[in-house]
Protein backbone atom coordinates (compact mmCIF):
# COMPACT_ATOMS: atom_id res chain seq x y z
CA UNK A 1 0.00 0.00 0.00
CA UNK A 2 1.58 3.40 -0.66
CA UNK A 3 2.25 6.05 1.80
CA UNK A 4 -0.60 8.34 -0.03
CA UNK A 5 -3.01 5.84 0.16
CA UNK A 6 -2.31 5.42 4.05
CA UNK A 7 -2.44 9.05 4.44
CA UNK A 8 -5.66 9.26 2.75
CA UNK A 9 -7.13 6.16 4.94
CA UNK A 10 -6.13 8.35 8.00
CA UNK A 11 -7.29 11.35 6.91
CA UNK A 12 -10.93 9.49 6.07
CA UNK A 13 -11.18 7.25 9.30
CA UNK A 14 -10.03 10.70 11.20
CA UNK A 15 -13.04 12.56 9.41
CA UNK A 16 -15.43 9.91 10.20
CA UNK A 17 -14.71 9.29 13.78
CA UNK A 18 -15.49 13.12 14.19
CA UNK A 19 -18.98 12.91 12.79
CA UNK A 20 -19.28 10.11 14.99
CA UNK A 21 -18.47 11.92 18.12
CA UNK A 22 -20.43 14.88 16.83
CA UNK A 23 -23.13 12.81 16.54
CA UNK A 24 -23.58 10.46 19.39
CA UNK A 25 -20.88 12.39 22.68
CA UNK A 26 -21.93 16.40 21.90
CA UNK A 27 -25.89 15.52 22.11
CA UNK A 28 -26.89 17.67 18.81
CA UNK A 29 -30.01 15.67 18.45
CA UNK A 30 -32.62 17.88 21.06
CA UNK A 31 -34.65 21.02 21.10
CA UNK A 32 -32.38 24.73 22.31
CA UNK A 33 -33.82 27.48 23.74
CA UNK A 34 -32.36 30.00 21.92
CA UNK A 35 -34.40 33.49 22.35
CA UNK A 36 -37.31 32.47 23.65
CA UNK A 37 -37.25 30.03 20.87
CA UNK A 38 -36.97 26.08 20.80
CA UNK A 39 -34.88 25.28 17.90
CA UNK A 40 -33.95 22.04 16.39
CA UNK A 41 -30.36 20.76 16.45
CA UNK A 42 -29.89 17.53 14.88
CA UNK A 43 -33.01 14.94 14.34
CA UNK A 44 -34.38 14.84 18.12
CA UNK A 45 -36.35 11.93 18.71
CA UNK A 46 -38.96 13.85 20.43
CA UNK A 47 -41.89 16.14 19.49
CA UNK A 48 -40.89 20.00 19.86
CA UNK A 49 -41.66 20.94 24.07
CA UNK A 50 -44.51 22.34 24.78
CA UNK A 51 -43.47 24.11 27.94
CA UNK A 52 -42.49 27.87 27.78
CA UNK A 53 -38.75 28.38 26.29
CA UNK A 54 -37.36 30.25 29.15
CA UNK A 55 -34.79 32.82 27.79
CA UNK A 56 -31.88 35.21 30.21
CA UNK A 57 -31.77 32.87 32.97
CA UNK A 58 -28.93 34.35 33.94
CA UNK A 59 -25.74 36.06 32.13
CA UNK A 60 -24.34 33.32 29.78
CA UNK A 61 -27.26 30.33 30.28
CA UNK A 62 -29.57 28.80 28.11
CA UNK A 63 -31.79 25.65 28.28
CA UNK A 64 -31.55 22.46 26.27
CA UNK A 65 -34.29 19.58 26.91
CA UNK A 66 -33.06 16.30 25.75
CA UNK A 67 -34.64 12.65 25.31
CA UNK A 68 -31.19 11.53 24.90
CA UNK A 69 -29.33 11.91 28.53
CA UNK A 70 -27.32 9.11 29.27
CA UNK A 71 -28.48 6.86 32.57
CA UNK A 72 -26.02 7.75 35.31
CA UNK A 73 -26.57 4.82 38.01
CA UNK A 74 -25.80 7.24 41.09
CA UNK A 75 -28.67 9.95 40.16
CA UNK A 76 -32.00 8.11 41.17
CA UNK A 77 -33.62 10.21 38.49
CA UNK A 78 -37.61 9.21 37.00
CA UNK A 79 -37.29 11.27 33.81
CA UNK A 80 -35.03 10.59 30.43
CA UNK A 81 -35.30 14.47 30.25
CA UNK A 82 -32.53 17.25 31.64
CA UNK A 83 -32.07 21.11 32.11
CA UNK A 84 -28.83 21.91 30.41
CA UNK A 85 -27.86 25.45 32.00
CA UNK A 86 -24.42 26.74 30.89
CA UNK A 87 -22.30 29.77 32.34
CA UNK A 88 -19.60 30.58 29.79
CA UNK A 89 -18.01 26.97 29.01
CA UNK A 90 -19.11 25.40 32.41
CA UNK A 91 -22.29 22.94 32.05
CA UNK A 92 -24.72 21.71 34.58
CA UNK A 93 -26.84 19.48 33.74
CA UNK A 94 -30.41 19.52 35.99
CA UNK A 95 -32.53 15.98 36.40
CA UNK A 96 -35.35 16.66 38.42
CA UNK A 97 -36.76 19.01 38.82
CA UNK A 98 -36.90 20.60 35.09
CA UNK A 99 -36.85 24.23 34.44
CA UNK A 100 -40.06 25.49 35.07
CA UNK A 101 -41.72 22.64 37.16
CA UNK A 102 -43.84 22.94 40.11
CA UNK A 103 -41.54 22.32 43.36
CA UNK A 104 -42.44 22.22 46.87
CA UNK A 105 -40.58 21.51 50.07
CA UNK A 106 -38.42 19.69 50.51
CA UNK A 107 -36.71 20.70 47.07
CA UNK A 108 -34.86 17.89 46.23
CA UNK A 109 -32.71 18.41 43.16
CA UNK A 110 -30.32 15.96 41.33
CA UNK A 111 -28.15 16.45 38.28
CA UNK A 112 -24.38 16.95 37.14
CA UNK A 113 -22.21 19.96 37.94
CA UNK A 114 -18.39 20.91 37.28
CA UNK A 115 -16.00 19.54 39.30
CA UNK A 116 -14.24 22.80 39.55
CA UNK A 117 -17.95 24.03 40.91
CA UNK A 118 -16.87 21.60 44.49
CA UNK A 119 -15.31 22.71 47.09
CA UNK A 120 -15.15 19.88 49.93
CA UNK A 121 -17.27 17.93 48.10
CA UNK A 122 -19.99 20.54 47.67
CA UNK A 123 -21.43 23.88 46.01
CA UNK A 124 -24.03 26.32 47.64
CA UNK A 125 -27.33 26.19 46.24
CA UNK A 126 -30.55 28.66 46.87
CA UNK A 127 -34.05 29.32 46.06
CA UNK A 128 -35.27 32.84 45.62
CA UNK A 129 -38.89 34.31 45.50
CA UNK A 130 -40.45 36.07 42.62
CA UNK A 131 -38.80 39.21 44.04
CA UNK A 132 -35.75 37.79 44.50
CA UNK A 133 -36.00 37.21 48.31
CA UNK A 134 -34.11 33.77 49.56
CA UNK A 135 -36.18 31.83 51.28
CA UNK A 136 -34.28 28.84 51.50
CA UNK A 137 -30.48 27.24 50.86
CA UNK A 138 -28.82 23.92 50.83
CA UNK A 139 -25.70 22.24 49.85
CA UNK A 140 -25.05 20.12 46.45
CA UNK A 141 -23.49 17.34 47.85
CA UNK A 142 -21.25 15.31 45.32
CA UNK A 143 -21.76 11.90 45.07
CA UNK A 144 -18.46 10.88 43.29
CA UNK A 145 -15.15 11.89 44.03
CA UNK A 146 -14.77 15.81 43.45
CA UNK A 147 -11.06 15.82 43.57
CA UNK A 148 -10.95 15.46 39.21
CA UNK A 149 -10.42 18.07 36.65
CA UNK A 150 -13.15 18.38 33.77
CA UNK A 151 -15.23 16.41 34.84
CA UNK A 152 -19.33 16.35 35.50
CA UNK A 153 -19.94 14.69 38.57
CA UNK A 154 -23.46 13.86 40.14
CA UNK A 155 -25.08 15.76 43.06
CA UNK A 156 -27.60 15.75 44.96
CA UNK A 157 -29.32 18.76 46.91
CA UNK A 158 -32.18 19.19 49.69
CA UNK A 159 -33.58 22.64 50.20
CA UNK A 160 -36.47 23.03 52.58
CA UNK A 161 -38.49 25.92 52.59
CA UNK A 162 -41.85 28.01 53.42
CA UNK A 163 -43.74 28.03 50.33
CA UNK A 164 -43.93 31.64 49.73
CA UNK A 165 -47.76 33.40 49.18
CA UNK A 166 -46.26 36.22 47.24
CA UNK A 167 -44.93 34.60 44.12
CA UNK A 168 -47.70 33.41 41.49
CA UNK A 169 -45.50 33.54 38.73
CA UNK A 170 -42.62 31.11 40.28
CA UNK A 171 -39.13 31.49 41.90
CA UNK A 172 -35.89 30.61 40.69
CA UNK A 173 -33.25 27.65 41.90
CA UNK A 174 -29.19 29.97 41.42
CA UNK A 175 -26.59 27.47 41.66
CA UNK A 176 -23.21 28.70 42.50
CA UNK A 177 -19.67 27.52 42.13
CA UNK A 178 -18.19 27.25 45.64
CA UNK A 179 -15.59 30.33 45.83
CA UNK A 180 -13.85 29.96 49.34
CA UNK A 181 -11.32 32.65 48.78
CA UNK A 182 -14.29 34.98 47.88
CA UNK A 183 -12.50 36.56 44.87
CA UNK A 184 -14.51 37.80 41.78
CA UNK A 185 -12.95 36.83 39.06
CA UNK A 186 -14.02 32.82 40.47
CA UNK A 187 -17.31 33.53 40.90
CA UNK A 188 -19.35 31.63 38.39
CA UNK A 189 -23.40 31.22 38.84
CA UNK A 190 -26.43 29.77 36.73
CA UNK A 191 -30.06 29.62 37.52
CA UNK A 192 -33.04 28.03 36.57
CA UNK A 193 -36.90 29.60 37.19
CA UNK A 194 -38.97 26.87 39.03
CA UNK A 195 -43.20 27.19 39.90
CA UNK A 196 -44.22 26.65 43.33
CA UNK A 197 -46.84 24.42 43.94
CA UNK A 198 -49.90 25.26 46.11
CA UNK A 199 -48.98 25.64 49.78
CA UNK A 200 -49.50 22.94 52.11
CA UNK A 201 -50.18 23.60 55.61
CA UNK A 202 -46.85 22.96 57.56
CA UNK A 203 -44.55 23.35 60.67
CA UNK A 204 -41.23 23.25 61.81
CA UNK A 205 -40.31 20.64 64.20
CA UNK A 206 -37.03 20.53 66.16
CA UNK A 207 -34.96 17.52 66.26
CA UNK A 208 -31.79 16.95 68.03
CA UNK A 209 -28.36 15.97 66.85
CA UNK A 210 -24.46 16.15 68.67
CA UNK A 211 -22.26 18.92 66.79
CA UNK A 212 -18.52 18.43 67.78
CA UNK A 213 -18.02 22.45 66.80
CA UNK A 214 -20.43 23.15 69.97
CA UNK A 215 -19.47 20.49 72.00
CA UNK A 216 -15.43 19.98 71.08
CA UNK A 217 -14.80 16.12 71.01
CA UNK A 218 -18.18 15.15 72.21
CA UNK A 219 -16.74 15.61 75.97
CA UNK A 220 -20.60 15.49 76.87
CA UNK A 221 -22.10 12.95 74.92
CA UNK A 222 -25.86 13.83 76.86
CA UNK A 223 -25.32 17.18 75.20
CA UNK A 224 -27.42 17.46 71.53
CA UNK A 225 -28.50 20.78 69.46
CA UNK A 226 -31.75 21.44 68.04
CA UNK A 227 -31.93 21.26 63.69
CA UNK A 228 -35.04 22.24 62.38
CA UNK A 229 -37.09 20.72 59.88
CA UNK A 230 -40.34 21.32 57.92
CA UNK A 231 -43.01 19.13 58.01
CA UNK A 232 -46.56 19.17 56.52
CA UNK A 233 -49.02 19.40 59.82
CA UNK A 234 -50.40 16.03 61.12
CA UNK A 235 -51.62 14.24 64.18
CA UNK A 236 -48.84 11.48 63.67
CA UNK A 237 -45.86 14.58 64.45
CA UNK A 238 -44.18 11.60 66.76
CA UNK A 239 -43.73 9.32 64.22
CA UNK A 240 -42.84 12.03 61.77
CA UNK A 241 -40.23 13.60 63.80
CA UNK A 242 -38.58 9.94 65.10
CA UNK A 243 -37.71 8.79 61.28
CA UNK A 244 -36.63 12.42 60.80
CA UNK A 245 -34.02 11.82 63.33
CA UNK A 246 -33.20 8.04 62.04
CA UNK A 247 -32.42 9.38 58.49
CA UNK A 248 -30.23 11.53 60.39
CA UNK A 249 -27.96 15.17 59.18
CA UNK A 250 -28.26 16.53 55.74
CA UNK A 251 -24.98 17.57 53.62
CA UNK A 252 -25.67 21.12 55.58
CA UNK A 253 -25.47 19.94 58.79
CA UNK A 254 -22.20 17.51 58.18
CA UNK A 255 -20.77 20.84 56.94
CA UNK A 256 -21.70 22.67 60.61
CA UNK A 257 -20.48 19.11 62.35
CA UNK A 258 -23.42 18.25 63.46
CA UNK A 259 -23.75 14.10 63.51
CA UNK A 260 -25.62 11.17 64.48
CA UNK A 261 -24.66 8.22 66.37
CA UNK A 262 -27.66 6.04 65.43
CA UNK A 263 -26.69 3.25 62.69
CA UNK A 264 -27.63 3.88 58.83
CA UNK A 265 -30.64 1.79 58.09
CA UNK A 266 -32.42 1.96 61.26
CA UNK A 267 -36.51 1.57 61.08
CA UNK A 268 -39.35 2.76 63.43
CA UNK A 269 -41.05 -0.24 63.62
CA UNK A 270 -44.13 0.98 65.43
CA UNK A 271 -44.91 4.06 68.11
CA UNK A 272 -47.35 3.75 70.20
CA UNK A 273 -48.46 6.75 72.59
CA UNK A 274 -50.31 5.90 75.96
CA UNK A 275 -52.34 8.91 77.91
CA UNK A 276 -49.95 11.58 76.19
CA UNK A 277 -45.97 9.74 75.52
CA UNK A 278 -41.53 14.13 73.67
CA UNK A 279 -41.88 16.85 75.21
CA UNK A 280 -41.19 18.68 71.93
CA UNK A 281 -44.76 18.07 71.04
CA UNK A 282 -47.90 19.59 72.99
CA UNK A 283 -49.51 15.68 72.85
CA UNK A 284 -46.77 13.53 74.61
CA UNK A 285 -45.86 13.82 78.00
CA UNK A 286 -43.58 10.87 78.64
CA UNK A 287 -41.07 8.97 76.39
CA UNK A 288 -40.37 4.97 76.61
CA UNK A 289 -37.72 3.70 73.84
CA UNK A 290 -37.60 -0.10 72.95
CA UNK A 291 -35.46 -2.07 70.93
CA UNK A 292 -36.43 -5.31 70.18
CA UNK A 293 -38.16 -5.28 73.30
CA UNK A 294 -35.33 -3.76 75.19
CA UNK A 295 -35.70 -0.34 77.13
CA UNK A 296 -32.07 -0.60 79.73
CA UNK A 297 -28.80 0.98 79.02
CA UNK A 298 -30.09 0.95 74.80
CA UNK A 299 -28.48 4.34 74.13
CA UNK A 300 -25.35 4.14 76.45
CA UNK A 301 -22.10 4.95 74.13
Amino acid sequence: MSRKLSIFLVIIFVFCAGLLVARFWLGEDNWVCTNGEWVKHGNPDSAKPTEGCNKDLSDGTNTVITTNTPYDSQIDREVPTSTILRYNNDVLQIYTPLSGAPVSSPLIIKGLAPSSWFFEAVFPVKLLDENGKEIGVGLAGAKADWMVANKLLPFVATINFVTPTNSPNGGTVVFSADNPAGLPQFESSVSMPVKFSPAQDTTLINIYFSNSRLNPNIQDCSLVFPVERLITKTPAVGQKAIELLLAGVDDLEKTAEYSTAINPGVKLNSLKITNGVAYEFPTVQNVVISINGRTEDILQP
